[in-house]
């Protein structure tokens, strides 16, 4: 899929919003090479080489195409730049993937 088509979506049950690292407005690897670094560490990223910044928004079911699409085209009409550094990455483990504190741990990088 298309950059565009990744920004916003619903797949399974899960809303994702989705972004990436930008340097003057293009696309960069930083996050998938931050991630890959780690793999010497022997710690691997659920999606190997992925250079994505996601957000799990909620969980809905029957989410219609329409509103996927109008979400999307609302997102093309202006970008959010936030600014993230190494020291804002954390690693998590977890055993279920909505990170109920209980069974969820992180710690900075």
């Amino acid at each position: 899929m298309s950059l565009h088509d990744r920004t916003f979506g619903v797949y399974g049950d899960k809303v994702v919003l989705v972004g990436w690292p930008v340097d003057g407005g293009a696309p960069r690897r930083t996050l998938a090479d931050a991630r890959l670094s780690c793999a010497d560490l022997g710690v691997t990223h659920r999606y190997g080489d992925d250079p994505d910044v996601y957000l799990v928004v909620g969980e809905a079911a029957g989410v219609l195409t329409e509103h996927v699409a109008a979400v999307r085209h609302d997102l093309a009409r202006g970008g959010v730049d936030v600014t993230l550094s190494f020291d804002d990455l954390s690693l998590v483990t977890y055993d279920d993937p909505a990170l109920p504190r209980a069974s969820t741990t992180w710690r900075p990088l």
